[in-house]
């Protein structure tokens, strides 16, 4: 089964980041993650320069696997910069209602 998920990256600092990726990474070997347009690289969106109050829509395609259990299955989502320091990171679930 197919999940697309939508981020919306956000610069509210006074300054400009040059060199953003985010990545979002898979907490289970059931699921599998892949960056969606744009700059794009396996599951790592390369956002670029993001100015004060700027922001970008990021789409990603999650792959759940047939032989999944029901339940919560993290993504972890990263914010580096261009040194791959990270600047931020949050957890997300993606539940699953039935097997297969």
């Amino acid at each position: 089964m197919n999940v697309t998920i939508e981020l919306l990256v956000k610069n509210r600092g006074s300054e400009g980041v040059s060199n953003l990726s985010v990545e979002v990474s898979p907490m289970s070997e059931f699921l599998k993650v892949w960056a969606v347009g744009g700059f794009a690289e396996g599951s790592v969106h390369h956002v670029g320069y993001l100015e004060p109050g700027g922001e970008r829509r990021l789409k990603y395609s999650v792959y759940i696997e047939r032989n999944s259990y029901p339940g919560k299955y993290g993504l972890k989502i990263t914010v580096y910069d261009v040194y791959w320091n990270i600047l931020a990171t949050k957890t997300i679930y993606i539940e699953v209602i039935t097997k297969g």
